[in-house]
């Protein structure tokens, strides 16, 4: 077992736990279990199942350790965002506001705080409690949701979790309408059931000329197609599609709001009685200044991830600069 799966481990509790968790067992669980484990990420645990009639908070334990040197570097007030996402693919995020206040856990392992060498030895870990009903502003009925916290060019684990009214029920939502752009088409594939592959990946040019005419992100996408996302489009077409948005997210964002960019990545299919669950597989490739150009028009350097409901990938790195 990692030291990551140790610290999962150890954030996580019973269901209805994390709702009676105090600001003092938050402290205790910093102090006592957590800062004798060696581990460099970000790791968050929360409810499975939180029943909106009697609960007014969605509670998320977020776990992070690294050395002092990117502490003070990437700070974590200024850099670590909640990002959560609904099946019918839109997104929340914001920083995460915290329950409790901050318990940082130092644990120096060699020398003297204020011996430069030993500057990138001293450790900093720790856990907080934070309150995503409150950060982000979702709406409080029932849903499924993923759940991933991203510290700058760290992601986190993501969990699941579902708001509930109590009541034992398939949650059925309606279907959505085919957007009305689709950015780029791949193969639509029969798939015999879901079984649970999610792969996406993307790539974008490391250093992009200021005002450029062209910002081409190329990806893969191997993925089953939600129901809410599939459309009989003609006689005997059925048009698929999957909602993808490109965070551009910048050190220390603090409260400044994430720029994104929408995409829509889409596929289609004859109709057949032998069809079960569909799925986009294939490359693709986008021109995102055609989209949007008025994120290249200026001097920049962001940290990218491409977000969807079964999937994050990332961290990918660009610099926006005239001198190319």
């Amino acid at each position: 077992m990692s030291n990551l799966e140790k610290i999962k481990q150890i954030i996580t509790f019973e269901n209805e736990r994390y709702f009676s968790l105090t600001e003092e067992d938050i402290i205790n669980l910093s102090l006592e279990k957590i800062v004798g484990i060696h581990f460099d990420g970000i790791v968050i645990s929360g409810p499975q199942f939180v029943n909106i009639q009697q609960a007014n908070s969605l509670p998320i334990i977020c776990a992070i350790g690294s050395n002092m040197a990117r502490s003070s570097i990437v700070k974590s007030d200024k850099n670590i965002l909640a990002i959560l996402c609904g099946r019918d693919g839109k997104i929340y995020i914001n920083p995460p506001r915290r329950q409790y206040k901050a318990v940082i856990s130092q644990e120096k392992t060699i020398g003297e705080a204020d011996l430069p060498p030993n500057f990138y030895e001293d450790r900093i870990s720790g856990c907080k409690k934070y309150d995503l009903h409150k950060s982000l502003d979702i709406p409080w009925k029932p849903s499924t949701y993923r759940v991933t916290f991203i510290y700058y060019d760290w992601p986190s684990n993501t969990i699941e979790t579902k708001l509930t009214d109590g009541e034992e029920k398939i949650i059925r939502l309606a279907s959505l309408p085919v957007p009305s752009r689709i950015d780029a088409w791949v193969p639509a594939v029969p798939r015999s059931g879901d079984d649970g592959r999610a792969h996406i990946e993307f790539s974008l040019p490391k250093k992009i000329p200021v005002s450029a005419k062209k910002v081409v992100l190329n990806g893969t996408i191997e993925m089953a197609i939600d129901p809410l996302c599939q459309a009989k489009t003609s006689n005997n077409i059925i048009t698929v599609w999957k909602l993808l948005h490109l965070l551009l997210i910048q050190k220390d964002q603090g409260y400044q709001p994430v720029l994104q960019v929408g995409l829509t990545i889409g596929g289609k299919v004859q109709i057949s009685e032998s069809i079960g669950s569909l799925a986009l597989a294939g490359t693709f490739e986008i021109d995102l200044a055609k989209i949007n150009s008025d994120y290249f028009s200026d001097k920049a350097e962001y940290c990218c991830y491409l977000v969807c409901y079964e999937k994050i990938a990332g961290p990918v790195m660009i610099k926006i600069d005239s001198n190319q």
